[in-house]
């Protein structure tokens, strides 16, 4: 397995998981201040994408990454178990601030696994569309500007992937024009995720 990273990669995936999260804020009590701060859910997105990148690197720090993980999650339950009296019900007020990383999280992990291929990218627009309708018809506002980001994000991900393929069948070389669209798509997505 070739280790790869691209910066237009990361940029598209950063404004997609963005786009999605705040088109997910609309349905769920999330607070005003969390919800409306876009550098916050930029920057939130961007860690949890650059932890993605360097724990999928290559086989080795897949590894070693999946590795940590399991330990974390088995100290974790066994804190919960040990010294936290944690009952089966569950309070809403409770869960409300995680609610948050919750979401920013889930966004960026989708959006980095689905946009490693073209299916996947497919499948990232789907949903993407399918919870904006959803959440549309049950009467929520969707902020247009958000969606359309996601739109075009995830439209010029895919083309870039087909460019890129097409790139190495005939030439064996992948060009510095799919960066160059990527940094002005990341521009002008940062500046239509900002106007609400």
């Amino acid at each position: 397995m070739k280790a790869k990273w691209k910066i237009s990669d990361f940029l598209l995936s950063l404004c997609a998981a963005a786009a999605l999260t705040s088109i997910l804020f609309v349905g769920f009590v999330v607070p005003e201040d969390l919800r409306n701060n876009t550098a916050l859910i930029l920057f939130t997105a961007a860690v949890i994408l650059l932890v993605l990148n360097v724990c999928f690197f290559n086989r080795l720090t897949i590894v070693i990454s999946l590795s940590v993980a399991f330990v974390l999650v088995i100290l974790y339950v066994l804190y919960l178990w040990f010294f936290v009296h944690f009952s089966i019900t569950l309070d809403v007020t409770i869960v409300i601030p995680y609610l948050f990383i919750l979401f920013v999280f889930g966004s960026a992990l989708l959006t980095f696994f689905l946009s490693k291929t073209r299916i996947g990218i497919v499948l990232l627009f789907l949903t993407g569309v399918v919870i904006s309708i959803s959440l549309g018809s049950l009467g929520y506002e969707i902020n247009i500007f958000h969606f359309f980001v996601f739109i075009l994000c995830t439209t010029v991900m895919y083309i870039l992937k087909l460019n890129s393929i097409k790139a190495k069948r005939f030439s064996g070389v992948d060009g510095g024009v799919n960066t160059l669209i990527a940094i002005s798509i990341f521009v002008v997505s940062g500046a239509l995720l900002c106007t609400q």
